[in-house]
């Protein structure tokens, strides 16, 4: 009887909360100027290192878990019973190991557009609905 009520609470919930998404958009024009667009070759670089390291980052995060997991079952010990039985876990049965965030490509963007910017470029930003657009409230 209670599973009902939870299901019940976690099904209205997310109708109540699961709202319209939005996504910010942005529509660039490159200086005018020949040393403007000559800058925006070093904002161009910048992202592009900017999203190596990110890379790198998130490359060297999966490695280090997947290591901690292989050493957590390296020192699992399992007792063997019987010839046809599975081996059963009797110590270190249970492992933690961390979990890596995704790569954080926005403050690369982000700094892309302060870079942009300064270059003599110009930035304008809108914002637009991508997903349950039709549960927007007035």
């Amino acid at each position: 009887m209670n599973t009902k009520y939870l299901l019940l609470a976690l099904s209205l919930s997310c109708v109540v909360g699961c709202g319209p998404v939005y996504k910010t958009f942005y529509d660039m024009t490159p200086p005018s100027s020949p040393s403007g667009r000559r800058c925006l070759i070093h904002c161009d670089e910048n992202k592009r290192r900017c999203v190596q390291e990110e890379k790198y980052l998130y490359q060297r995060c999966e490695e280090r878990v997947a290591r901690q997991e292989s050493d957590c079952e390296r020192n699992k010990i399992y007792e063997y019973r019987g010839h046809h039985k599975s081996p059963k876990c009797v110590a270190n049965c249970y492992c933690y190991t961390d979990s890596c965030d995704e790569p954080d490509y926005e403050s690369c963007d982000e700094d892309y557009r302060h870079c942009y910017e300064s270059c003599g470029g110009t930035i304008r930003s809108y914002t637009k609905c991508v997903q349950f657009c039709d549960q927007e409230r007035y």
